[in-house]
Order: structure tokens, then C-alpha cells, then sequence
């Protein structure tokens, strides 16, 4: 079953393959999909005006980052079904895959014009708005699409992110703090969270978070690198 955000199962998928690069079974969803995709291709040259079918070809295009002609479908589909909000929402997502940030703006206004509650709308608007500089157009899109998906991690480290970038640690930490009570062992928050408390000048507890990432994920080689100069960063402050 394909997810309903190509965008998440997009990621999940490209985790897989760069975690087990010689995995028959990666390899094996690669030839599925792109076999998926002949067929599908020939059936939309028989029925060019079946939504379902665009929509279908669309995804399987997403999921191999083919954002171009993904993009090229998902056109084809929101002319054939206008008022479809998740149309609008995953054509922004191949947008913003392409870099063309004004394009992803106005494709997720208009899903959100259509469903103003579809929370991956809010959220990758302000993916694309964090991309243009306009943090504080950011974390109030990342503030919406967190009341909407309130158990959703990549939401609550990117409004963390977002409001570290606009200088207001107080409310990134809380957004921190309030993930790892949900999830007591999700890595990013803790990294995010050393981050926070180094500008701060708190160093026990940066260094107790960093050292807690580095501890759940031992084969991170940045974590440590990051451990390592948080370490140096406190001694050179020590009288």
C-alpha cells in the first residue's frame, strides 16, 4: 500500500536503500516500481483522461525522486480533479523536490485553500518558506501542522529548528523536551537539544544530551564529531 505522503514513504525508502545498499530486497521494490511504472505508463496513453491512473503513475514517480515527471502527472491530474487538496499538496511536494519554491508555495495554498486541516500542506510550506529565509512564515506553518499531527516527529524537530533559527531557544527547547517525553529515544531531539543548551551556555546538560544521542546511535559518525568539539568547546571555557 502506497502512503497517503508519498513525500514520508519517499524518505523511509531512501533510508533503507542507503542503510542496506546491497539489500536484495531494496533492489527487488526498485524493479517493482519501475515495472509498475511501464505498465502504468502504457495504460495512461490508453485512458489520458483517467485521474486515477495519473494520479497512480504520479506517486511511483515520486518514489523513485523523479520529482520532473511527477510533477508532469500530478499537473495532469489536479486539471482533471481541481478540487482535490492532496493533488495540489503532493504537486508542491515535487515542486519543492525541484527547487522551484514559488511554484511549491502557491500549489500548497491552493491545498490549503481546498483543506485548510491537511497537515502536510502546513508542513512543507514551511519546509519551503524555512528555504526562502522566512523563518517566522515557517514556524507559523510548522505551528499549524503540529496542532493538526501532534505525534508527528518531523514536525516537532523542524518548529525546533525553526524557532532556534529565529533566536527563541526557550520555545525550541520546549518543543524538544515535549518530543522526548513521547519519544525517550529520538536521536535528532537530543542532538537539537545539545544545540540549544550550548547557546545557552549550559555544557553539563549539552553535554549529557549529545552524549545520550551518541549513545543511541553509536555508528554516527557526525554525533561524535559534534561530542568531540562540544567537549572541546567546554574546557576552553573552563577557567
Amino acid at each position: 500500500m502506497v502512503h497517503e505522503d508519498p513525500d514520508v514513504l519517499n524518505y523511509e525508502f531512501e533510508m533503507a536503500r542507503k542503510a542496506n545498499p546491497d539489500d536484495r530486497d531494496v533492489q527487488s521494490c526498485l524493479d517493482e516500481l519501475n515495472g509498475e511504472i511501464r505498465d502504468l505508463v502504457k495504460a495512461v496513453n490508453r485512458m489520458p483522461r483517467n485521474p486515477s491512473l495519473r494520479w497512480r503513475l504520479a506517486k511511483r514517480y515520486m518514489l523513485l525522486r523523479d520529482y520532473n515527471r511527477a510533477a508532469e502527472e500530478y499537473l495532469s491530474f489536479v486539471d482533471l480533479d481541481p478540487e482535490s487538496a492532496a493533488g495540489w499538496n503532493n504537486l508542491g511536494i515535487c515542486y519543492k523536490g525541484m527547487a522551484n519554491n514559488t511554484k511549491a508555495v502557491d500549489a500548497f495554498r491552493r491545498a490549503l485553500a481546498l483543506d485548510p486541516g491537511l497537515a502536510s500542506a502546513h508542513f512543507h510550506l514551511g519546509e519551503v518558506y524555512g528555504e526562502m529565509g522566512d523563518f517566522a512564515a515557517s514556524s507559523q506553518s510548522y505551528e499549524k501542522a503540529l496542532a493538526l499531527s501532534p505525534r508527528s516527529q518531523r514536525i516537532h524537530i523542524s518548529m525546533a529548528d525553526t524557532y532556534f533559527k529565529l533566536d527563541r531557544v526557550e520555545e525550541s527547547l520546549e518543543v524538544l523536551n515535549r518530543s522526548l517525553a513521547v519519544w525517550p529515544n529520538f536521536v535528532p531531539a537530543y542532538d537539537k537539544l545539545a544545540r540549544a543548551y550550548f547557546r545557552q551556555k549550559k555544557f553539563d546538560m549539552a553535554l549529557q544530551a549529545i552524549e545520550k544521542a551518541v549513545a543511541l546511535a553509536p555508528s554516527d559518525l557526525a554525533l561524535q564529531r559534534r561530542r568531540d568539539a562540544g567537549r572541546q568547546a567546554v574546557q576552553e571555557a573552563s577557567p
